[in-house]
């Protein structure tokens, strides 16, 4: 018997196909279905899905939660499913982090996205995925032309596997191109990208994928270890070595027997930067936190460890995106995340009743406040270079 969905054309674009399977387990496994749908003139796909015996349910039950998977086979891809979905997002075997079906040397193409639902389905620009699914698009630019080279995709919390791997070639200009599928919820600043012996930052403060959304990332090479003397505005995220030296992550530093010590939070045109401690020096009051700041150590040449002012932290977190990306984003490096305190910042606030004041951010709720001195409040320390 042949079953057809009045309901399963989906809108995609010219070269992809969708191939669909699945069971309604209420009819004691003889509604088991599979079938391919092809891209037709005017944009959309079209085919027959067959059942394996005489089917007697309905096409919702077909398509219930659970039981129906289909697999985007894009254009240029060969044979291997790309990212997966079903009815409800609940398939397990959706995106496994199997090379051959999350990484694709091509970057995701501009077909119509869509998310399946029982009785129907929503549609927008993008790329056809799972809808717990997200696509990173990737450019990455600087390395040696029409050359071969491995690539990995790496949770840093993890420091020992590569959860995604594969190869790339990249065109005359040196530039690689490819696209690699994720869950939704993926937090970008818990990865990192090796492109052969180089490492590539992806984002400088957190952020999390959504569903159905294509993110393009693009990245010039890397080298490290790097000089903090040498360092631009692409190594902001990146942290610093007791010798003076920047690595990708804490993991990196260790690896190579380094000691890090700060992350990269804001580097102007000109080279300047501000880091701040991988851990805080404690709740104390404001002369001890000026103190301990300015004398922390390992001393590192060229730069001064000191209590940051209003207006080094204003730009350390508008360069980190937020306050909360600012407060959250050292735990994946190996470091401590800030509290939702109080921090103390070099700045002045005037005098109340002989009292001396001080500005301090207030992380809980992301605004300024005035303190007298003899309070104790949250200390990191910060190194400018």
């Amino acid at each position: 018997m042949y079953a057809r969905n009045p309901e399963s054309i989906l809108n995609f674009g010219e070269g992809d196909k969708l191939f669909v399977k699945g069971n309604d387990y209420s009819e004691g496994g003889t509604g088991f279905f599979a079938g391919t749908l092809t891209w037709q003139s005017g944009g959309t796909f079209s085919g027959t899905i067959l059942t394996q015996n005489e089917y007697t349910g309905t096409i919702d039950a077909l398509f219930a939660k659970g039981s129906a998977l289909a697999t985007l086979l894009p254009a240029n891809y060969g044979n291997y499913p790309y990212l997966s979905f079903d009815d409800e997002g609940t398939c397990s075997a959706s995106v496994n982090y199997d090379a051959t079906k999350t990484f694709a040397t091509s970057k995701a193409t501009a077909v119509e996205q869509f998310s399946f639902e029982v009785g129907g389905y929503t549609s927008g620009t993008g790329f056809a995925l799972h809808p717990s699914n997200a696509i990173l698009n990737f450019t990455i630019t600087g390395l040696a032309a029409s050359t071969e080279f491995a690539v990995a995709f790496k949770d840093i919390t993890d420091f020992t596997d590569f959860t995604i791997s594969g190869n790339v070639t990249t065109n005359v200009s040196g530039t690689a191109t490819f696209a690699i599928g994720v869950n939704v919820g993926t937090d970008l600043k818990n990865w990192t990208l090796k492109v052969g012996t180089l490492t590539i930052p992806l984002v400088n403060s957190s952020k999390e994928v959504a569903a159905g959304k294509i993110y393009n990332i693009t990245r010039s090479t890397l080298t490290y270890p790097i000089a903090l003397s040498a360092v631009t505005s692409s190594y902001v995220g990146s942290v610093v070595t007791t010798d003076g030296n920047v690595y990708a992550t804490v993991a990196d530093a260790t690896a190579a027997s380094k000691t890090a010590v700060a992350k990269i939070i804001y580097v102007t045109s000109t080279g300047d930067g501000l880091a701040l401690a991988l851990e805080d020096e404690g709740q104390m009051d404001w002369n001890t936190a000026e103190s301990t700041c300015s004398g922390k150590t390992p001393t590192i040449s060229g730069t001064t460890w000191k209590l940051a002012s209003q207006t080094e932290w204003n730009n350390m977190i508008t360069a980190a995106g937020s306050y909360t990306a600012l407060r959250d984003g050292f735990s994946s490096f190996g470091g401590t995340n800030m509290n939702a305190g109080t921090y103390w910042s070099s700045t002045d606030a005037g005098t109340f009743y002989g009292t001396q004041l001080k500005y301090g951010y207030k992380f809980n709720d992301g605004s300024w406040g005035s303190f007298g001195s003899t309070y104790g409040q949250n200390t990191r320390a910060c190194l400018a270079f």
